[in-house]
């Protein structure tokens, strides 16, 4: 998580990149 949260700081393209793909994992599961 802590790795996530400073990529998420980085770069906020990063971060919404993460949120698309975190949606269909979410689903698949």
């Amino acid at each position: 998580e802590d790795m996530g949260g400073q990529l998420s700081l980085e770069s906020d393209e990063g971060k919404g990149a993460e949120f698309m793909v975190r949606l269909p994992l979410a689903k698949t599961n």
